[in-house]
């Protein structure tokens, strides 16, 4: 079993293999993997990286969380198991009893102010 970190605000140029090579001084690296668009299969900016020893992801996250990397700062974070493997569906943006406005609307009659016609 590995223990992973979260590793975010990558460069878009970052690969599996520069994000292996970032991580590999502080120890072994299990695996690494930078998340692409799925229909581009570009860089979305961020990965994660799996290695054998907690301490050793440990020393990794003190040492580079903040830190520059290719002009852009590194945030790391414990990454998190989802639970059921799958994404959430997304939460309703309206209440039921809230009804969405016609487009044609003006601002003003769209949240609720007297209009001169």
């Amino acid at each position: 079993m590995g223990y992973r970190l979260y590793v975010g605000n990558l460069p878009y140029t970052t690969d599996d293999s520069a994000l292996a090579s970032l991580f590999r001084p502080f120890g072994q690296v299990l695996s690494s993997q930078v998340v692409t668009d799925r229909d581009s299969g570009k860089s979305r900016g961020f990965g994660f990286i799996e290695m054998s020893q907690e301490a050793d992801l440990a020393r990794a996250n003190e040492a580079l969380n903040g830190q520059p990397y290719e002009g852009h700062l590194l945030n790391l974070l414990e990454a998190r198991e989802r639970e059921d493997g799958r994404r959430q569906p997304a939460e309703p943006l309206l209440e039921s009893s809230v009804r969405p406005q016609p487009v044609g609307l003006s601002l003003a009659r769209r949240l609720g102010q007297r209009t001169r016609r």
